[in-house]
């Protein structure tokens, strides 16, 4: 009678690329931050676990093997080399690639339509302009998430280009800025943002506290302060 033999710990098999996918889509389902970035960095392992697999499956099924082989090997180190000078150009920030690719793929076009260039600003609104656009957070949007206010918000500018219901020729009191409030601290500030309800969700409102606090200490210990950037 023979007994059954037992698989040693180490011995065990990794996950499989099912297994995989059903993680991705586990995570796809949790409207997170940190899921949402634990997935993208999994998809990139997971499209490496693709084309792996391909060049394994050519291989295998091809008359001559070591020739298919070198040539998997050729197209691999290729793909690597590119993959890391567009890395590297990337790292010694020569080049953005993602308004490079916004640009050849034509998602940058908005800004011709809605903006104007200028010598000094670099670009301005256009006059009498009016659009509508839906109300998301800027985590929602940075995160690709799906926006939690079912809000669509109307901006009407002026003949001047200035966010006016219409065009003032002459006014006592002009107020120019860009999502700007003041305040003694950022208690104070962020207070009143709560109060008048200028943010969306709680995970904004959180995001916003976050960051005037860490401007506070900046400005208190003389700090360089750069926007989702850890203090030195």
């Amino acid at each position: 009678m023979t007994r059954p033999t037992r698989r040693h710990p180490s011995s065990r098999s990794s996950p499989s690329p099912r297994a995989s996918r059903r993680r991705l889509a586990w995570l796809a389902r949790i409207p997170e931050p940190w899921a949402i970035d634990l997935k993208r960095s999994l998809f990139g392992w997971a499209v490496a676990e693709l084309l792996l697999a391909i060049a394994v499956v050519a291989v295998a099924l091809a008359r001559e093997t070591k020739i298919a082989a070198f040539r998997a090997i050729v197209v691999a180190v290729t793909f690597a080399g590119a993959i890391g000078m567009l890395e590297a150009t990337a790292a010694l920030h020569l080049l953005h690639w993602k308004l490079v690719l916004e640009h050849v793929f034509g998602e940058d076009a908005n800004m011709a339509w809605d903006y104007d260039p200028d010598p000094a600003l670099g670009w301005k609104r256009r006059p009498n302009d009016k659009w509508t656009s839906p109300s998301i957070s800027d985590i929602e949007g940075g995160y690709s998430m799906r926006a939690q206010r079912r809000l669509a918000l109307t901006f009407t500018y002026d003949g001047y280009g200035y966010r006016n219901p219409r065009t003032v020729p002459r006014a006592d009191v002009v107020l120019i800025g860009d999502s700007y409030i003041e305040g003694a601290n950022a208690e104070e500030i962020y207070v009143t943002l709560v109060r008048e309800k200028l943010v969306s969700t709680l995970e904004h409102a959180a995001y916003v506290g976050c960051e005037l606090m860490k401007a506070e200490i900046a400005m208190k210990k003389n700090l360089p302060y750069v926007q989702d950037d850890p203090l030195p």
